[in-house]
């Protein structure tokens, strides 16, 4: 039964991955996209962090009484995606402005419909 318990708990990272892909896939709104960005991009965070997980470890400080440590390179390594993953939204939440102002909304079609009629 743990076992199964252990295998379940990767299908919530794997149903937020895919659903982000699919936001970004198949929504038209600009907004959305970013949207579905982020929420792609934690749960790649979210299966990465679980896939570090052990259980009854502690962390990583020097210490004789434990003999089962966490590893703490995945929970870095998704530190970083995590800032990294900050800086791409503002700078797509910049360009979405950007691109509002010039064509006046942030629907896919109608800014390739307005691109046409220039």
């Amino acid at each position: 039964m743990n076992i199964l318990l252990a295998k379940l708990i990767f299908i919530v990272p794997l149903i937020l991955i895919f659903l982000g892909i699919f936001g970004m896939i198949y929504k038209q709104n600009l907004l959305n996209k970013i949207i579905s960005m982020n929420i792609a991009s934690n749960g790649i965070i979210l299966f990465f962090v679980l896939l570090g997980y052990k259980t009854e470890a502690v962390a990583p400080i020097i210490h004789q009484l434990y003999k089962k440590y966490v590893n703490p390179v995945p929970q870095a390594l998704m530190l970083t995606a995590i800032v990294i993953g900050f800086a791409t939204s503002c700078v797509a939440l910049a360009l979405i402005l950007k691109i509002h102002k010039h064509f006046g909304s942030i629907d896919m079609k109608e800014i390739f419909q307005n691109d046409n009629n220039c």
